[in-house]
């Protein structure tokens, strides 16, 4: 079980909301924070303690990029790729990281 050690964060957190399922993203966080990622037996038990299915936390966990399926490394960068800041270079700063 994934929340084991976390079960009164679990219910700390279900308590704040009235309608269960509003508490997805502060689970999906509780999880990340304690894998480094959101891994599929989290998803799997967010969803029993939310009366989820799978594919539907699994759909949130892929619409918000604050989330990541997969550990990821000590440094996480983030280089901003809208229309303002390709104005500003920030294409060279992707070709410098890459390099």
């Amino acid at each position: 079980m994934v929340f084991e050690k976390f079960q009164k964060e679990v219910t700390a957190i279900l308590a704040r909301y009235p309608v269960k399922r509003s508490a997805l993203l502060p689970l999906l966080n509780l999880a990340q924070e304690q894998e480094g990622f959101v891994s599929e037996p989290a998803m799997r038990e967010i969803a029993k303690i939310l009366d989820l299915t799978p594919p539907q936390v699994f759909e949130t966990v892929t619409f918000y990029t604050m989330f990541n399926l997969k550990p990821i490394g000590t440094f996480h960068l983030q280089v901003c790729r809208s229309l303002m800041c390709a104005l500003v270079g920030s294409e060279d700063v992707v070709g410098w990281i890459k390099n």
